[in-house]
């Protein structure tokens, strides 16, 4: 199963994750679903500016996330 989502984070944003102020990023899928994940499956998008993007997440069958990854 999978989900898409935009997603935009400040540089400030994704400092306050980095320095542990922040946890989870929340976010509303385009098929209306409320996600809410740790910050870590986001630092491969990471760059100087923040996080911007488009996004597909993959569901495993325990409801975990197996994979995500930037669509545009």
């Amino acid at each position: 199963m999978f989900y898409t989502f935009r997603l935009t984070l400040s540089r400030s944003d994704v400092l306050e994750f980095y320095e542990g102020s922040l946890g989870a990023v929340s976010v509303l899928t385009e098929q209306g679903l409320r996600l809410q994940f740790p910050f870590h499956h986001l630092r491969p998008f990471v760059s100087f500016s923040g996080v911007n993007g488009r996004f597909r997440v993959m569901i495993d069958s325990s409801n975990k996330i197996a994979r995500i990854e930037r669509i545009s």
